[in-house]
């Protein structure tokens, strides 16, 4: 009797036990015995600290609106591995992932290769097998070495690039950018989003290095936003020849502008090689969906999740959430990998919540719920522990009620996993 799915996914998620490999010789392995099929398809790479997936996201509706058929490979899941692996907007098969273990599992245990690793051979495989027109692929982590970085991009796309990740991409924004920027490849061009003016440098000089054109969206398109919630935002824009009355982002947030015009740049650089119109990206971007990116999961009380894992990002949120609720009382449950600046993130929110629930979490690395707890008292702050997530979510949903307050779950992507699965059970 062959292995279930449970079994399969048991060995793949053991596989994170082997951390991050900083490496392109475990991919390029993998893809060999698989016979190369990232050759099959084009691709437009983005890489990035806070936005990828958004991006990735806008892009894939265009394409998808204007007919095209489309992969796209992110990173985490939230809920099921099957999220990160999408073909015309359905997840992977259950299948994909029986099918390939089996057949790549003797290799597997000779190389030893990571979680992301296998997931990002499985996904580049399933593209060809599908054969997709183009795939839209994140990066996991860096640029340089990531385990995408074997793609043949029509683009190279940079979303905003902070700190995070320091201990493998280097403690100061240039050495991350310099991570970040090796995804731009001889010839290609480059688009990017609004950048620190250290960053822009290092793609300036990368772009220069390879003979790729750089086109910074900041200085190529204006906007103006004629309206802003937590339903969406509509804005007036010109990029280019395209123009824009009323371009309305059904994903919200000051955030979400930014990588919407990001991947109309991007979208812009392309019209020579794809045919998608003004109208058709503002179909697209008025019912793009991307779960875990302020979504409202309650209007009574009013709760907000969010995937936000870093300063940046957490600040993004939590100053757009109490600018649309009139700053009433906050309060957040929380959790944090081991990775994460836990510091600059309690001190944000001790500065900006009244209550902060600090939970544990099943899946990746936590940081010890009493750490945070402590750092966000430290600085001020009022923190509790809860023992699990569903805990703080009903924790959370009592409080927000008891105030006629707003709730915002925020600090992890697997955070977000468990409460949304949470959720679904009931």
């Amino acid at each position: 009797m062959g292995e279930s799915l449970k079994d399969v996914q048991k060995y793949l998620f053991g596989l994170r036990r082997a951390g991050v490999k900083y490496t392109l010789d475990n991919i390029c392995c993998l893809l060999e015995a698989l016979g190369n099929p990232h050759r099959a398809w084009p691709a437009v790479h983005i890489a990035g600290t806070n936005g990828k997936g958004s991006t990735a996201a806008f892009v894939e509706a265009a394409l998808l609106q204007a007919g095209y058929r489309v992969g796209k490979y992110t990173s985490p899941h939230l809920v099921r591995v099957n999220e990160r692996i999408v073909v015309n907007g359905r997840p992977a098969p259950d299948e994909l992932f029986l099918e390939l273990t089996g057949r790549l599992r003797p290799l597997i245990e000779r190389i030893q290769p990571s979680f992301f690793e296998v997931l990002t051979a499985m996904a580049f495989w399933y593209f060809a097998q599908q054969q997709v027109e183009v795939a839209v692929v994140e990066t996991g982590m860096g640029g340089r070495l990531d385990s995408t970085n074997v793609v043949n991009p029509w683009v190279s796309v940079i979303t905003p690039i902070s700190l995070d990740h320091q201990h493998y991409l280097g403690a100061s924004l240039t050495a991350i950018a310099r991570e970040k920027a090796g995804i731009i490849k001889p010839g290609i061009p480059c688009v990017s989003g609004p950048q620190h003016r250290q960053v822009m440098a290092v793609l300036r000089e990368k772009c220069r290095e390879k003979g790729s054109s750089l086109a910074a969206v900041a200085e190529n398109g204006q906007w103006h936003i004629e309206s802003m919630d937590l339903t969406g935002t509509t804005l007036q824009v010109r990029y280019g020849e395209w123009r824009f009355d009323a371009l309305r982002l059904s994903l919200a947030g000051p955030h979400q502008v930014e990588n919407a015009l990001l991947a109309l740049g991007t979208l812009y650089q392309l019209r020579d090689k794809i045919n998608v119109q003004p109208r058709t990206i503002e179909k697209a971007f008025r019912e793009v969906t991307w779960p875990g990116r302020l979504q409202v999961l309650s209007n009574a009380p009013l709760i907000v999740l969010d995937v936000a894992h870093n300063p940046a990002g957490i600040e993004n949120v939590l100053t757009f959430v109490n600018k649309q609720t009139s700053k009433k009382p906050l309060t957040v449950l929380t959790a944090l990998q081991k990775d994460k600046d836990a510091v600059a993130i309690a001190r944000l929110l001790a500065r900006r919540a009244n209550q902060v629930f600090v939970t544990g979490l099943t899946e990746g690395k936590p940081l010890a719920p009493d750490i945070l707890a402590g750092l966000i008292k430290r600085f001020g702050g009022t923190a509790s522990i809860v023992s699990s997530s569903r805990q703080g979510w009903d924790q959370l949903n009592r409080q927000v009620a008891q105030q006629n307050g707003v709730g915002l779950v925020v600090g992890s992507h697997f955070l977000a996993g468990e409460i949304l699965a949470n959720i679904q059970k009931g």
